[in-house]
């Protein structure tokens, strides 16, 4: 008995993987499973690692302490969460997928990690549009930014951020009622079809994912306040310590960046200078 007809025996025809693994099961998919799952492997222990430490690093300094921080811990916990439960979750069904081991199992374990996944994302897009909005506050009102944004509603606003992504996907979840229909006419066709949306799905689960490294990297690491606390826990220095030692290793490569912001902007000031006296000899000779 193959692999498609075990499925149909045991009725998971309405599961994605049923065409995905089928006979019909393709070198494109099989690669493209591999890669993902290798890049996972490799990713989870940076994201609960890099996002633990934002988390720490803010409980223990006070002078991290401020709103727009608390919100970017609150992210972080969100990716942590992540890393913790839905990464293990979507690599441990992919490698089951890769074995052929499909069951009601397996494809319990796929919703699982659609709905994580799911759930995540949309949470970290919050949290984000908090953060900016919390940006916004702070330079558009300033004098009344700390009595409107405190630390307090910046921790409900998380929880409420995760009850409503919550909430939206278990109500996406009974709203979703896909069937797949399967007979000796369109098996090919649905086949084909059903991979290509099953490739874009897992595309969609895996930049969620990686989205849980890249935001401690973009929104916290790269800020110097961040390194300096996590220098100062990590290697046990002082603050004073701790900057001198940022310094030593980042302080070079920044002061490269901004020289060559420099240069350019400089480049592009020359090349508008001589184009507008271009523009301004044209004009005299014109007169």
């Amino acid at each position: 008995m193959n692999l498609t007809n075990k499925l149909q025996d045991t009725n998971l025809t309405d599961c994605w993987l049923f065409l995905f693994v089928s006979n019909h099961f393709s070198v494109l998919p099989y690669t493209f499973l591999v890669v993902q799952l290798v890049i996972l492997i490799i990713t989870c222990p940076f994201t609960i690692v890099l996002n633990v430490m934002v988390i720490f690093a803010v409980k223990k300094k006070r002078r991290l302490q401020t709103t727009s921080n608390i919100a970017l811990a609150c992210l972080a916990t969100t990716d942590t969460i992540v890393g913790i439960f839905a990464y293990p979750i979507i690599i441990s069904y992919e490698i089951l997928i890769l074995q052929g081991e499909i069951s009601g199992e397996v494809c319990q374990l796929q919703d699982a990690a659609r709905y994580l996944a799911s759930v995540a994302l949309f949470s970290s897009f919050v949290h984000l549009v908090l953060m900016t909005a919390e940006r916004y506050i702070a330079i558009k009102h300033t004098l009344t930014h700390h009595g409107t944004i405190t630390k307090t509603r910046v921790l409900i606003a998380s929880v409420v951020a995760w009850i409503v992504s919550a909430v939206l996907q278990i109500l996406g979840i009974i709203d979703r009622k896909i069937s797949i229909t399967v007979n000796n006419v369109n098996t090919i066709e649905v086949a084909i079809s059903t991979k290509v949306r099953y490739i874009i799905f897992n595309s969609a689960i895996f930049l969620a994912l990686v989205n849980s490294l890249l935001n401690p990297l973009v929104y916290s690491v790269r800020l110097r306040q961040f390194r300096v606390a996590l220098i100062e826990i990590l290697l046990n220095k002082s603050q004073a310590e701790a900057e001198k030692f940022d310094d030593r290793r980042f302080g070079s490569v920044i002061e490269q960046i901004g020289k060559r912001n420099k240069d350019v902007n400089r480049v592009v000031n020359a090349a508008d200078i001589e184009l507008g006296t271009n523009q301004a000899g044209r004009q005299v000779r014109t007169n």
